[in-house]
């Protein structure tokens, strides 16, 4: 600047010295004039420029660059201080990724200082009320269902897990943030059904000579006619291992299985022959008797009910269900299967269903006067075993019943007596002489007929007199 100043005097001066040069130089000057306005404003711009240019030199060369600043402020310990406003003007805060824990606006850093971290340090959540929030959060935090009580542990430490897509826009429920994170972890089923076990299939048919299999059956018919029972089930053995499928080979061998009194054999045997012919009423039948034998009335009752249904004329299997009905303590529905016996059966087996209808008005506890007088306009279609509902209703005495139990033929006879000692048994309980009724039941068992009812119904009667049923 001093320099221009200089410039100026120097130039005036010689002006003075000459002044013959005046109106040469009166036209100079005026031109001079004309321009100085416009040198002063150029002059100033340079001046501004240079005052501007220098201060900039001496910022830069005063103030450290801010990578420097940056690094300085992350090697000094943390303190929970404000977070100082950037001057480089507002700059919108990163979206945080969705398996984050979204923090709030006040502890944001600026883009540039995150990409330069070397270690992400995680603050202190602060506690903050739900009023001062004027954002929603990104996520919520849902509560876990509620869990059984069980004894204080330690609290895990919290697991980072992928939030699940969902479709449409959240819901979301403002709640506090809590300096322990909830686990999200859904709670365990208290209860888990075992697996069923699948069940193993059937072997596949193999018929290696079915007419081996036939002449099998035949030679166990043999056996089984002469008496020969182990042979005939060796038989009927070899039968199956030819044909696997064969209903009747099962059946047959299941009878055998129960003259030798083995009934869990037997049923067994029953058991595949229905499972083979789902119809086959006669295995119904078979199997019902086993169950019988064994003392399982339940599963007999079962069986005989499915032979009903099968085949509804079945007087036998109606009487055999009701006799069981009447001993499980189902009198009502007993008499109900008598009466459709008394009313559908033939001449013999109609006299049965009558008996048995009358001991089980007998075992209701109803009078045997009055007993007797609703059956006493009854008779019998035939002399056996009319004569035994007689000897009930008083019109026959047990002299005359025993003489009716002597029938041509040893086997004949036992059989008789079965059944005859059974109802006098019977009749001595009704009218309470309890020792002549165990003389006639004892009888009954003496006959050694097993396959008969009577018997079975016999031995039943025993326990209930001895008290041990």
């Amino acid at each position: 600047m001093s320099l221009i100043l200089d410039a100026l005097k120097k130039s005036e001066a010689e002006r003075k010295q000459h002044p013959a040069a005046s109106s040469d130089m009166e036209s100079i000057d005026q031109d001079e004039e004309s321009k100085r306005p416009r040198r002063v404003i150029m002059l100033g711009i340079l001046l501004f420029a240079m005052l501007g240019a220098l201060g900039m030199i001496k910022f830069m060369v005063k103030d450290p660059p801010i990578e420097d600043v940056v690094a300085e402020d992350q090697t000094a310990d943390p303190v929970e201080t404000a977070t100082p406003v950037s001057t480089l003007g507002p700059t919108p805060a990163p979206t945080p990724p969705p398996a984050e824990k979204p923090s709030s606006p006040e502890n944001q850093k600026p883009p540039e200082m995150a990409k330069i971290e070397p270690v992400q340090q995680s603050e202190p959540a602060v506690k903050e009320p739900v009023s001062a929030r004027r954002e929603p959060l990104p996520k919520v935090i849902e509560k876990a269902p509620p869990q059984p009580a069980t004894p204080a542990a330690p609290a895990p430490a919290p697991m980072v897990k992928d939030a699940p897509k969902q479709e449409g826009p959240p819901v979301q429920t403002p709640v506090e943030i809590a300096p322990n994170p909830v686990s999200s972890t859904p709670s365990v089923p208290r209860f888990s059904p075992p697996a069923k076990p699948a069940n193993p299939p059937h072997p596949p048919v193999v018929l290696t000579n079915p007419n081996l299999a036939i002449a099998h059956l035949r030679r166990a018919e043999a056996y089984e006619k002469n008496g020969q029972i182990d042979l005939a089930i060796k038989e009927y053995d070899r039968a199956i291992e030819q044909d696997s499928q064969n209903a009747n080979a099962f059946y047959a061998r299941g009878w055998m299985h129960q003259s030798k009194r083995s009934f869990d054999l037997a049923i067994g045997d029953f058991t595949e022959a229905v499972r083979l012919r789902i119809k086959f009423v006669d295995s119904y039948v078979a199997r019902a008797w086993a169950y019988e034998q064994s003392g399982k009335r339940a599963a007999a009752i079962s069986d005989y009910s499915s032979v009903i249904r099968f085949d509804p004329g079945n007087m036998n299997a109606t009487l055999s269900r009701g006799i069981l009905k009447l001993y499980s303590d189902q009198q009502d529905q007993s008499e109900a299967d008598f009466q459709k016996v008394y009313d559908m059966a033939d001449a013999e087996l109609s006299d049965y269903g009558l008996l048995w209808m009358y001991v089980g008005r007998l075992h209701r506890n109803i009078k045997p006067s009055s007993v007797a007088a609703d059956f006493s306009k009854i008779r019998p279609q035939t002399n056996w075993p009319g004569i035994l509902f007689r000897s009930l209703i008083g019109d026959a005495s047990a002299t005359e019943v025993i003489a009716a139990m002597q029938a041509s033929g040893s086997l004949a006879a036992r059989k008789r007596q079965c059944v005859g000692y059974f109802f006098l048994g019977q009749y001595r309980l009704a009218v309470g002489d309890k020792s002549g009724a165990r003389d006639y039941f004892m009888k009954t068992l003496e006959s050694g007929i097993t396959t008969y009812r009577q018997y079975w119904a016999a031995k039943i009667e025993l326990q209930r007199l001895d008290g041990t049923q």
